[in-house]
């Protein structure tokens, strides 16, 4: 997945397919959750279909969200048109609050409410990083919570996480598994958790083992 650095922020990327009504894996994670950071990122709405998409009623949980589109600020009644196999990239920008739930919704004729989730005080671990064994250091000192959510990538149908001391560990302390697009692909640690972790990633067809160190 790529990502964009805004304001010392890491937003990934996140591209939702919109054909036949379909909201897939979408997510937005930013790194910052500290109150007062100003929070800028985007996301991207696409499409493989032959039939023209209509997105309107663009809203979002977070009272003073702006939302932008090749510089120009868009407006709640705007409608947005995704041509066939075309796309279009939103740009959002918001001042952190102590609001727990954050989500961005927008309509299409054929839904009429999709969500995407924004996680605050968040991070990705990468198909890429999995597969090489590397290991994953995350600074978390820019973080004001003590939940850290680790968000890891659909490997297939059916994937797993385990949580374990160190490589020759076989008990696991935590374990998550999750099917494509679920929503729960993430394990949360506080800060309490410094150090090194050993995790065991599989997925239907491949897998891998990495250390996860979190650090200030």
């Amino acid at each position: 997945m790529k990502y964009k650095i805004y304001n010392l922020m890491v937003c990934f990327l996140t591209m939702i397919n919109l054909s036949h009504g379909q909201l897939g894996a979408s997510q937005i994670i930013i790194e910052k959750d500290c109150h007062g950071d100003i929070i800028s990122g985007s996301f991207i709405l696409y499409s493989d279909s032959y039939v023209k998409t209509e997105v309107f009623n663009l809203s979002s949980s977070i009272c003073d969200i702006e939302f932008f589109m090749e510089g120009k600020q868009l407006q709640p009644e705007d409608i947005l048109i995704l041509s066939d196999f075309g796309s279009i990239e939103i740009d959002f920008e918001f001042e952190n609050d102590k609001s727990v739930i954050k989500e961005i919704y927008f309509s299409t004729l054929t839904k009429k409410e999709n969500v995407i989730p924004i996680h605050m005080g968040s991070f990705q671990v990468l198909n890429e990083e999995i597969k090489e064994g590397l290991n994953k250091i995350i600074n978390v000192s820019g973080i004001c919570s003590d939940s850290i959510k680790i968000f890891f990538p659909y490997g297939g149908t059916i994937s797993s996480v385990s949580l374990h001391k160190d490589k020759d560990d076989l008990n696991y302390s935590n374990s998550i598994s999750y099917g494509v697009f679920g929503p729960n692909n993430f394990l949360t640690f506080s800060k309490a958790d410094l150090g090194k972790h050993y995790l065991r990633f599989m997925a239907c067809h491949w897998g891998n083992n990495f250390w996860l160190e979190l650090k200030e």
